[in-house]
């Protein structure tokens, strides 16, 4: 697999907050343990708050896409094909973000029953990676449906 640049910026990011929490708290493997889980669920509420705004986006989206002979009626420069694409795209891209979400959520087990503490720190990192990256793909298509709605408003 690949990593792109992000990727890597995340790993790093992750690499060094473990290493900070071990220098912080290395006498209290559960500390770090519960500190690193808060952190992974701090993050997914986070972009819980943002599934609100993913969904109404996507319902304009929606609509302008329904409305666009009336829009062309109003600008008749507009080019109604290219202008469907692109929305039909944004919508695509609204969605496949949204099943990241649930992907996740459906695969996250905070259950962890018989792994040690090593096992449990990778998995965690792992989830927080993961999520990050939920939470970039969300919030990078919230902002790139905001622009394409403002033309159309």
């Amino acid at each position: 697999m690949q990593l792109t640049n992000l990727t890597k910026h995340i790993l790093f990011g992750v690499f060094i907050a473990t290493l900070g929490l071990s220098a912080c708290g290395g006498d209290n493997p559960k500390k770090l343990q519960e500190d690193l889980q808060e952190a992974v669920i701090a993050t997914h509420d986070s972009v819980m708050a943002d599934m609100g705004l993913l969904m109404e986006r996507k319902i304009q989206i929606n609509k302008i896409t329904r409305h666009l002979d009336s829009l062309k009626s109003v600008n008749t420069s507009l080019d109604t094909v290219q202008a469907k694409a692109e929305l039909t795209q944004t919508v695509e891209q609204l969605a496949i973000a949204d099943e990241g979400m649930m992907t996740w959520m459906h695969n996250f087990d905070p259950d962890y029953t018989g792994k040690s503490h090593e096992e449990i720190m990778e998995y965690l990192n792992n989830q927080k990676l993961k999520i990050d990256l939920v939470e970039r793909s969300i919030r990078n298509v919230i902002i790139k449906s905001d622009s394409i709605i403002a033309v159309y408003k």
